[in-house]
């Protein structure tokens, strides 16, 4: 029954057109990092990957979004328990959000801006790629869900939440003490700025990520949760 609700928001998000817009505002930046020329590949992907965070939370947030709030309430009689409607939500507003990781992984390769190549370092240089393109896919997936309609009752204060945190995720991510705080933005940033950045590095990014996206998912599920 989950399976069938997430692809069934999945559906109906997609006919809304509320998907749109984001991907399309994230294609005209992909085109935009990658005009420059031939550049070290994992600083490329790094770099994207940060810039891309405020447009993957804003594709999870329409995603959530794109439900009117009489089929929600329809849906959750027919699933008969919050938590599965939640989970079903969560891989529906991931999904969309890990298809845009994957364009943006492939974009370089088309643009020429890293060189395609089955060599051993450009291997390794690829799944230093993918990892870094997915490390902030959960944060963007728990920041839509917490900024979306549902769960602040209008789009203009789903928009408020939204930048509000992508900000503070900005302001917090360079104060060393405070940068547990918020998803690790800014440190993806750096490797982006890091001539030759090594998997340890990206290793400690990826389980800030993921620790920030559980602590605040559960907290954020006891406070949201009676919303839906």
């Amino acid at each position: 029954m989950t399976r069938a609700l997430t692809w069934l928001w999945l559906r109906i998000a997609l006919r809304s057109g509320r998907l749109f817009a984001p991907f399309a505002v994230a294609a005209v930046l992909l085109a935009v990092i990658h005009s420059g020329g031939i550049g070290p590949a994992r600083s490329t992907y790094a770099t994207a990957a940060a810039l891309l965070f405020p447009v993957q939370v804003w594709l999870a947030q329409q995603a959530v979004s794109a439900v009117p709030t009489e089929t929600r309430r329809v849906l959750l009689v027919a699933v008969g328990s919050r938590r599965r409607m939640l989970a079903a939500v969560l891989v529906a507003a991931t999904l969309p959000i890990v298809a845009m990781a994957a364009v943006s992984v492939i974009w370089p390769w088309l643009a020429g801006s890293v060189p395609f190549s089955v060599t051993t370092p450009a291997l390794q240089d690829l799944g230093f790629g993918v990892v870094a393109t997915l490390t902030l896919v959960a944060p963007a997936t728990v920041l839509g869900v917490i900024s979306s309609e549902v769960s602040t009752g209008n789009r203009a204060q789903s928009a408020v939440v939204a930048a509000a945190a992508v900000f503070a995720s900005l302001v917090l991510g360079f104060q060393s003490g405070l940068a547990w705080l918020v998803p690790p933005l800014v440190g993806l940033a750096r490797l982006g700025g890091t001539t030759a950045p090594t998997a340890t590095h990206l290793t400690l990014v990826v389980a800030q990520s993921w620790a920030w996206s559980l602590v605040v998912g559960l907290l954020a599920h006891r406070r949201l949760s009676p919303r839906w």
